[in-house]
């Protein structure tokens, strides 16, 4: 049976807590540059890319700050690694949270039930404004700086890699479609959950429940219907 299915309500599901209580949860590499890019990314989230000051950070991290720049090349290219880094945390969080989960489910039904929840949470749970926010602000930092640009491509094609990894076992249980192209689903999905940022910033005179119903019935397209 799915791990922690609770009755589905619309009120969102609070993934990032089974990550926590994976039995094999991701380990920090304890190193210079990890900790150098933990600092960047505090930084940002505390004061945007103008508080990434790198003596202070090269201080806080007990490093030189030749060393800084033996591992990111100059400011810019620790700016662009802490930007990708936090764009990633909250992906991988995410990702690992549900597979944990649908690896745990039993038959079509209760996936099915699963997939509604993943859904409805990135709609309906708070934290994920913050989510979409990060999304956003590096998307938009990519537009005028290449680098940053060049790291999320990378994200991206293994974010597709990761969804294709994921479905295609569900897809030979015949849980998904088989005409569906996961890889492409995996772009569709991140494009169809930062389309609710219309909504949060501009409050556009829509039934966003409505809205939400839409999404849901579309993303579930995939699924094979459970008779």
């Amino acid at each position: 049976m799915c791990h922690a299915m609770p009755e589905n309500t619309g009120e969102g599901v609070e993934m990032t807590k089974l990550v926590s209580e994976s039995p094999h949860p991701p380990v920090p590499i304890p190193n210079s540059r990890q900790r150098i890019l933990e600092l960047a990314v505090s930084a940002i989230e505390r004061g945007g890319e103008s508080a990434i000051r790198v003596n202070d950070i090269a201080r806080e991290s007990g490093v030189a700050v030749t060393s800084l720049y033996h591992y990111f090349g100059n400011r810019e290219g620790l700016v662009a690694a802490a930007q990708i880094a936090r764009y990633r945390r909250i992906t991988t969080e995410e990702f690992v949270a549900v597979q944990q989960m649908a690896e745990q489910c039993a038959n079509l039904h209760e996936f099915r039930q699963l997939m509604e929840l993943w859904i409805l949470r990135f709609l309906n749970s708070p934290e994920n404004v913050l989510s979409r926010n990060i999304r956003l602000q590096t998307y938009a930092a990519a537009i005028t700086r290449p680098d940053i640009a060049t790291l999320l491509a990378e994200d991206q094609e293994l974010q597709g890699e990761r969804m294709h990894a994921f479905l295609e076992p569900l897809k030979a249980r015949g849980w998904i479609k088989p005409d569906v192209d996961t890889r492409t689903f995996g772009s569709y999905y991140l494009g169809v959950m930062m389309g609710h940022v219309q909504y949060e910033v501009g409050r556009p005179r829509v039934d966003i429940e409505a809205w939400k119903r839409f999404t849901l019935n579309a993303i579930m397209q995939i699924v094979t219907e459970d008779n």
